[in-house]
């Protein structure tokens, strides 16, 4: 992985630990509060964006050296496509 994807990801992860932590109203969530936001944003956005953010959450897991929780958000699946719904009329993301 180049390090600017890398840098990027942990950017994202960062600010994703953030809004879970303003919504529970606590300063640190517990890795499954972040697992289960991820699956909870799946409707709210594109499949594409939904990989980058779980991806994003696996290298930052790596990087604290939580690799069991690594390990789990590698095999976590968006539950939109793998039940099969059609996403081809969500939105995409602009830049």
């Amino acid at each position: 992985m180049k390090p600017e994807t890398r840098e990027e990801y942990i950017k994202l992860a960062i600010h994703f630990e953030k809004t879970v932590h303003e919504k529970l109203g606590v300063e640190r969530a517990a890795p499954t509060d972040y697992m289960k936001e991820l699956i909870l944003r799946a409707e709210h956005t594109t499949p594409a964006y939904w990989r980058r953010l779980r991806n994003a959450l696996k290298v930052h897991c790596a990087e604290q050296g939580f690799s069991k929780y690594e390990k789990k958000y590698a095999e976590l699946k968006n539950p939109l496509t793998a039940a099969g719904v059609k996403t081809e009329g969500m939105k995409k993301r602009t830049k």
